[in-house]
């Protein structure tokens, strides 16, 4: 028998269904990579970010991702290496850290020679609460700089923009309440949102999406960079 609640929540079961299937089936694609492919595809992918686009050193303020190998994701070392060293009162990083397992995430500024976290069970590096010097690091929330790019990881990317990540929602929650503060600080212009990914990590067919998942407006692999139309 179907009910109210079938008709109006059936696509959206739907849709999760079928990005279960699509992370289970990008999953053992990744799986199959190797250490060396996964380095040698990762140094194109920053050789691109760095020295092609140059987009570094036009970037006052970004938010990147500290990269886990056990999930399988693009090696960002050398991006935030390169940020790092060009870092000053003017360019602003921030790294994410995790708040709780309710897709609340904030993202802190670091600096050239800062340790991390370390978080189980992936040992995934987030950075500290607090600098060396014992102040609170600054969150992006506080900041009066409007972020210029985010940086994000991902399972698949679509040519077109559409990103399916691991299922958390984190990122989709942190753009969503960051354009809330945006507006409330009258900035006009969004932060272009940039997947980093393996070649194997684009999908050509369409990944199913639903109101909260956010588009991203280019990907960066080691063969491609895709300027996405959202069409």
């Amino acid at each position: 028998m179907s009910t109210n609640y079938d008709r109006e929540h059936g696509g959206v079961s739907e849709i999760r269904h079928q990005k279960r299937l699509l992370r289970r089936e990008v999953k053992k694609v990744l799986a199959q990579l190797t250490d060396q492919e996964m380095e040698e595809q990762s140094m194109r992918v920053a050789s691109r970010v760095v020295d092609e686009l140059r987009m570094i050193d036009s970037i006052e303020s970004m938010t990147l991702f500290i990269s886990c190998p056990k999930l399988k994701e693009v090696d960002t070392s050398l991006i935030l290496r390169r940020a790092l060293e060009s870092s000053s009162a003017e360019k602003k990083v921030y790294l994410p850290r995790v708040l709780d397992s309710d897709s609340n995430m904030h993202f802190l500024r670091t600096r050239q020679g800062d340790t991390y976290d370390i978080v189980p069970p992936f040992g995934i590096q987030e950075p500290t609460l607090y600098a060396p010097d014992g102040s609170k690091r600054e969150d992006i929330v506080e900041s009066d700089t409007p972020l210029d790019v985010i940086f994000m990881p991902g399972l698949a990317f679509s040519p077109r923009g559409e990103r399916l990540g691991r299922g958390g929602g984190y990122y989709d929650s942190f753009i969503e309440k960051y354009m809330i503060h945006a507006k409330e600080k009258g900035w006009d212009t969004k932060p272009t949102l940039v997947g980093l990914a393996f070649d194997e990590q684009i999908v050509q067919d369409l990944i199913p999406t639903d109101s909260h998942d956010q588009l991203v407006d280019l990907i960066i692999t080691p063969s491609c960079v895709y300027k996405c139309s959202h069409s």
